[in-house]
């Protein structure tokens, strides 16, 4: 995993692959680092850890929200985590 050259994350649900490996193509077209589990992770890796790490070291995430999204458990928990980043920074800010 090479998280820490990691500039943008995509955060998805696995019904919605195909289109958002279209995307991966593109943004890589255009010069991006795209962090995505099916480039950066293996069978071996802790999923919560590997997506708690990618989302930590990106400067920008990417959800794409939809009803599988919403109905899995891992992508909320991903996107609860990123809430929780955001909030932490805000606060930092004195925002």
């Amino acid at each position: 995993m090479v998280c820490s050259q990691c500039a943008l994350l995509s955060s998805y649900a696995w019904a919605h692959q195909k289109v958002m490996l279209k995307l991966r193509d593109m943004l890589l077209a255009h010069g991006f680092q795209v962090w995505m589990d099916v480039d950066q992770m293996s069978d071996r890796d802790n999923i919560f850890d590997s997506m708690a790490a990618a989302v930590e070291q990106a400067s920008v995430v990417v959800v794409c929200i939809s009803q599988e999204y919403v109905q899995s458990e891992n992508c909320r928990l991903e996107c609860q985590y990123v809430s929780s980043l955001l909030a932490c920074i805000h606060a930092r800010q004195g925002h």
